[in-house]
């Protein structure tokens, strides 16, 4: 009774680490007569331009950048965006502090075309997908840069990993691909994709992948088996693409908005009462969580939580001794 006692207190604890360290903020950026990155909450409440039009086309001539996705450091407090200018022939990397201060070049101007970005917080090492070289890694300092999975024929979009199990996730044209950390191995684990795929996330918990297309928002699991049309929205027309592990949400971009629908397809809001000064180009979340898959109080909790299942099996099998 006392082991059962203790491990739902801590139970208890992981569930409340969980709720209690997600920010409930949404970072995303527009276009229209006034393009910027703003940050508002999820209810649609505070919202906070951080970067404005001069901000984002800083040294390209007051040309405003194109965001093409955005991804967050939730220890080191930044936001990474990639950018296209010149007719999207061009692009760079940029990172910034939470309040838009502090702005580096991570990846410097060139023909890169860059897409998808992930970062490796435990590695400190950025991923991240160019139309014209494939996909790259470097540190978050700039250096080693490394070509790791070479262009193909097809477009790379959308880019996920998962860490612990040592995989890329990317979209190649209307397939999905799956490699190693280091680019080998590669498998087509989706061929020819349904509705044009754009962007793709990963499920840790539950070992699935989502991604978004013109159509519908769609899962699979990790080996490319078990494809699942989850939601099909009254509005099509799916870009960005984001899951709330905490929440169990799933949150997308059609034409402009930001909608949310649970991980089965359950309770679909769209679009979000989230104001923009224009159509919504790419987003991210804050949650908050250094692992999008439990926070380190709920590793910390879930750690102890199984260590005193063993620590009770064994106290069981001793006193089962002693009476046998």
């Amino acid at each position: 009774m006392r082991f059962a006692a203790t491990i739902g207190i801590l139970g208890l604890l992981a569930t409340g680490a969980i709720a209690a360290s997600a920010q409930d903020r949404m970072i995303y950026s527009d276009f229209g007569a006034s393009p910027g990155v703003h940050t508002v909450e999820r209810t649609g409440v505070d919202q906070v331009t951080i970067l404005e039009h001069a901000d984002l086309g800083a040294g390209m001539d007051n040309e405003a950048a194109w965001i093409q996705y955005i991804a967050v450091d939730p220890i080191a407090q930044k936001i990474y965006l990639s950018e296209l200018y010149g007719g999207n022939e061009l692009g760079r990397i940029e990172r910034y502090n939470f309040d838009g201060s502090g702005g580096e070049v991570v990846v410097a101007l060139g023909s890169y075309r860059p897409g998808g970005i992930v970062l490796d917080l435990d590695n400190q090492q950025l991923y991240w997908i160019s139309a014209e070289f494939g996909i790259l890694r470097e540190n978050f300092d700039g250096s080693d840069p490394q070509i790791i999975v070479g262009p193909s024929h097809g477009d790379f979009y959308g880019l996920a990993a998962h860490f612990d199990d040592g995989y890329l996730f990317w979209i190649d044209g209307s397939d999905i691909k799956r490699a190693n950390l280091d680019g080998s191995d590669i498998q087509t684990i989706v061929d020819e994709a349904f509705g044009d795929p754009y962007d793709i996330v990963v499920n840790p918990i539950i070992e699935r992948i989502y991604w978004s297309d013109l159509v519908a928002i769609r899962s699979a699991r990790f080996d490319g088996s078990d494809v699942q049309t989850l939601y099909t929205p009254q509005y099509p027309g799916v870009s960005d693409i984001e899951v709330d592990l905490a929440t169990n949400t799933i949150y997308w971009s059609p034409f402009g908005a930001v909608c949310s629908v649970g991980l089965y397809g359950n309770d679909p809001v769209c679009p979000l009462p989230i104001f923009s000064p224009g159509p919504v180009l790419a987003f991210a979340l804050d949650t908050g969580l250094e692992d999008p898959a439990l926070p380190t109080a709920g590793k910390w909790a879930m750690t102890a939580c199984v260590a005193l299942f063993i620590a009770a099996g064994g106290y069981l099998a001793r006193r089962k001794l002693t009476r046998g």
